[in-house]
Order: C-alpha cells, then sequence, then structure tokens
C-alpha cells in the first residue's frame, strides 16, 4: 500500500512538475509577447515623438519668421511716425510763423492807414 500511495504521489509530483514547465513555458511566451509589444509600442511612441518634434521646429521656424517680420515692420512704423511728427513740428512752425507775419502785416497794414488817415487829415485843414 505504501507503494501504491507513493507511486500516486510521484505521479502526482510529476504531473505538477509538467503543469508547472508548461506554466512556464506559457509565462516565457508570454513575456516575450508583451516586450515585443512593447517594443513595438516604444518604437511607435518614439516615431510619434520625432513626428511631434519635427512639427514643432517647423511651427518655431514659421513663428521665428512672422516674429522678425513683426518686429522689422514695428521699427519702419516707429519711423514713419518719427518722421510724421518731425513735419508735423516742422509745418505748425512755419503755420505759426505765417500767422504771426500776417498778424504783423496787418499790425503794420493797420498803422500805415492810421498813419495816412492821420497825414491826410493835418492837410485837409
Amino acid at each position: 500500500m505504501r507503494h501504491m500511495l507513493r507511486q500516486e504521489r510521484d505521479d502526482e509530483e510529476e504531473e505538477e512538475e509538467e503543469e508547472e514547465e508548461e506554466d512556464d513555458d506559457v509565462r516565457v511566451a508570454l513575456r516575450s509577447k508583451l516586450n515585443l509589444i512593447t517594443a513595438e509600442n516604444v518604437h511607435e511612441d518614439l516615431a510619434a515623438i520625432n513626428h511631434l518634434i519635427n512639427d514643432l521646429q517647423g511651427a518655431t521656424a514659421s513663428y521665428s519668421i512672422l516674429e522678425k517680420e513683426y518686429h522689422r515692420q514695428e521699427e519702419q512704423l516707429a519711423q514713419l511716425e518719427y518722421d510724421y511728427n518731425g513735419r508735423l513740428e516742422i509745418s505748425q512752425t512755419i503755420s505759426k510763423y505765417q500767422s504771426d507775419s500776417l498778424a504783423q502785416a496787418r499790425s503794420i497794414n493797420s498803422d500805415t492807414e492810421s498813419s495816412s488817415a492821420d497825414y491826410t487829415s493835418d492837410y485837409e485843414d
């Protein structure tokens, strides 16, 4: 009877070992598939990341060009504004000079008419 029990126990141990080996084989296969999937995903992820990096570099280059153009136009506008203000000051100065000259001419004309009237009134008596 002991012999039969030992035989059964040995048979059970063999079955367990076979099951463990099968489990190990399945685990190894599963690990290798997971590693492969992970490697593929990493490769796909890297490809996507590289694509995004290229897109970012392109967008950055475009932005840089637009930003330089913006600053160039801003400087040009500042120069035009400076020129305009300078011409406006000159125009205002000329206008003020003309107004002053006109006022002075009227004053002289008024004085001339006044003294002419005085002169004629002296001789009319």
